[in-house]
């Protein structure tokens, strides 16, 4: 398989079967006839669709400006949080601007604190 950055292509299929599954999830069912723990399948499914293609995406960019690799994937899973939680409070009709600027405000402190956060590796003296 050919090598784009970091990711070959075997990730861009996935990410292909992920939205075209969601999207046909979505025309084919009628959310009246689900049981209720089905109804929590899409915005799963949303939310990893997101999260891959933000983390294939990053991947391809953060080459150049060495940012770890795990702070990369806890951007990546906050980035896809935001719009999956803005679709599902939506959908419920509890979507309002107090809701909106509370997980904005959450957002920015997490992504502040997650940038200032730094492992140190405890090295043996001995």
């Amino acid at each position: 398989m050919k090598e784009i950055g970091k990711c070959n292509s075997r990730t861009f299929v996935i990410l292909g079967l992920l939205y075209i599954g969601l999207a046909g999830f979505f025309v084919t069912t009628n959310p009246d006839n689900l049981p209720a723990a089905m109804l929590i399948l899409p915005a799963l499914w949303m939310y990893g669709a997101f999260y891959l293609s933000l983390l294939t995406f990053a991947s391809l960019v953060t080459v150049q400006l060495g940012m770890a690799r795990w702070k990369v994937g806890v951007y990546c899973a906050i980035a896809a949080g935001v719009p999956t939680i803005l679709l599902v409070l939506r959908s419920l009709d509890q979507l309002t601007v107090k809701d909106s600027a509370l997980l904005l405000i959450m957002t920015i402190v997490t992504v502040f604190y997650v940038g200032r956060l730094r492992f140190v590796q405890k090295t043996d003296t001995t």
